[in-house]
């Protein structure tokens, strides 16, 4: 009798053991789960966003209400290590309990949610006393993925992120008849109806505007600085200054540029202004503006703008008269 009783007792330890570690019952088995983060480039993927690999992604997953799915979790960092995307936090996805997932680049920016309405925090930089340099290392390239639907049956997603910021880029040479050494020391993109947008404001992740960037403050010019100096060149391969810029709300007319340049050396600087260009450009959100200036001893010239998807190392491929 009584070795009945201590081998019945036994195995309902044995099976309560096996129980716990049924798949069902595993919270990793369950979890939403990240296999790839790419780069929505009109049709090109590449995990590249100004220079740098994009190894983590902020994550919101929420109801079909867009109510936080786990109050204990409002949201996670993924983190993509050897191609293994993992997080120190999960979210279980229940059976019957769909979520929708939405992402955002840098990660260290917390998603809110408002009303139903899902968003960042963003600050776009003027420029002037040195904050914005001549490739645009300071300013934060923020992303976003728009809605992703997971649910129990389909717990493990992709995210394709798309640019809410749009680049431009300058191509600034010196005139082949200028013989003196040229450094730039400043480059000022000025707008003459304050169509430009800078300061504090905040990103969508959902509804209708998805990526749009809201409550900027309109601004007449974006300053770039190098108090060192860059040589300037007849001829080099690409662009030599870059930065990156709020979308435009419409489009503007009186666009133009000051170059500050002084001979290497010596302590006087000159500055040219541009005519405004045209036509008239509006700057969108994802994609590329490089604009070819030639700099001589008497002005400063613009000789042509380029409109190029988002891409590092494409050649420029639609050209736009001046």
């Amino acid at each position: 009798m009584n070795r009945t009783i201590i081998y019945k007792t036994f195995l309902l330890v044995a099976c309560m053991g096996c129980t716990g570690n049924l798949p069902e019952n595993n919270e990793a088995e369950t979890a939403l789960q990240l296999s790839s983060v790419s780069i929505h480039e009109e049709g090109i993927s590449k995990a590249i966003v100004a220079g740098t690999t994009v190894n983590t992604v902020n994550v919101y997953v929420a109801k079909t209400d867009n109510t936080v799915y786990d109050p204990t979790v409002p949201s996670l960092v993924f983190t993509n290590k050897s191609g293994n995307w993992t997080s120190d936090k999960s979210v279980v996805i229940l059976d019957g309990t769909p979520a929708k997932v939405y992402g955002v680049y840098p990660d260290n920016i917390p998603i809110t949610d408002e009303g139903g309405s899902l968003k960042v925090s963003v600050e776009v930089l003027k420029g002037g006393g040195n904050t914005l340099d001549f490739q645009g290392t300071q300013q934060n390239d923020y992303l976003y993925s728009g809605e992703v639907d997971a649910s129990y049956q389909n717990r493990t997603i992709s995210l394709a992120m798309k640019h809410a910021m749009a680049k431009v880029s300058f191509d600034i040479v010196k005139a082949t008849n200028v013989t003196a050494p040229l450094v730039l020391k400043q480059v000022k993109i000025l707008s003459g109806t304050n169509l430009l947008q800078a300061g504090t404001g905040y990103m969508l992740l959902n509804g209708t505007t998805t990526g749009a960037l809201n409550g900027l403050a309109s601004t007449s010019e974006i300053t770039l600085d190098n108090s060192v100096g860059m040589e300037l060149k007849t001829s080099h391969a690409g662009a030599n200054v870059t930065c990156l810029v709020a979308p435009m709300n419409t489009a503007e007319s009186v666009l133009s540029f000051s170059l500050t340049v002084g001979e290497e050396g010596s302590s006087v600087n000159r500055t040219f202004l541009t005519s405004s260009i045209s036509p008239a450009v509006k700057w969108v959100a994802g994609f590329h503006y490089v604009y070819k200036i030639t700099v001589n001893k008497m002005s400063g010239d613009v000789e042509g703008v380029l409109i190029e998807d988002w891409r590092n190392d494409a050649s420029q491929n639609t050209s736009v008269g001046i």
